[in-house]
């Protein structure tokens, strides 16, 4: 049940050098499901696009009454705002206004699944990971994680380690601007496509395809799951991030 929630404190952590997470300390938490969002409004922030976004949780319910969400910091108004308020940490009650859980991108816990996420889109499937870790929900995952750079690479460390001490995930990452050597990548490079895909789908037994990333990203991927690999569109997910 969508609902209005109150805030009591905001504080925020960077997540990679152009991401930031943002926590928010709730009076009542609701329940929700991995993979949904809230949507966001500030009191008296002047953005071209208006005082409100929705951003998927980035957090997993099974984390106590704290929720996070986690964005590309593009500069706006909007994201300016935010940050102000995380960091004078005196007026969040006032101006901070979040409704929600909201939406139909959740995880089926009774399916393996083949994740594919570009760049900021991991927040809903690190909310999916961390739940089934967290429940100890040994479902079989494959996550297919693309970014420009290693830095770009959110919830590494933590999604890495969970991969290493869990048989049921399987991580590849991969880079689509390998740069200078002092970035020491020595993983897979390229964008993500049918072949990728397809190899990775073989190791589970009639999985889910979920897609989040930028628009032009997750279009490409439904494309070439459902025209390329042949997948029927009942077996398909998406969510697209348009940016802002």
């Amino acid at each position: 049940m969508t609902s209005t929630l109150q805030v009591t404190h905001l504080g925020s952590r960077p997540e990679t050098p152009s991401s930031q997470t943002f926590v928010f300390e709730l009076e009542n938490r609701p329940y929700y499901l991995p993979g949904q969002y809230i949507t966001l409004t500030l009191a008296g922030v002047e953005d071209p696009r208006g005082p409100q976004r929705p951003f998927t949780l980035s957090s997993s319910p099974t984390e106590g009454n704290q929720v996070t969400i986690t964005m590309q910091q593009t500069g706006s108004p909007f994201k300016k705002a935010l940050q102000d308020i995380a960091n004078q940490q005196d007026d969040a009650e006032e101006r901070i206004k979040l409704r929600g859980p909201m939406g139909s991108f959740t995880l089926d816990s009774e399916r393996p699944a083949i994740m594919i996420a570009g760049g900021i889109g991991i927040t809903p499937f690190r909310s999916m990971i961390r739940y089934l870790h967290d429940k100890k929900m040994e479902v079989p995952v494959v996550l297919l994680y693309s970014n420009r750079t290693p830095a770009d690479i959110a919830f590494r460390e933590e999604l890495d380690a969970v991969a290493r001490d869990n048989d049921w995930l399987r991580i590849v990452h991969t880079i689509t601007r390998p740069g200078s050597p002092e970035q020491d990548w020595n993983g897979r490079t390229g964008r993500i496509d049918g072949e990728l895909i397809a190899c990775e789908a073989a190791r589970l037994d009639d999985p889910v395809y979920y897609a989040c990333g930028p628009t032009i990203m997750v279009t490409a991927m439904i494309g070439i799951v459902r025209e390329e690999l042949k997948i029927p569109q009942a077996n398909v997910r998406f969510e697209k991030f348009t940016g802002y």
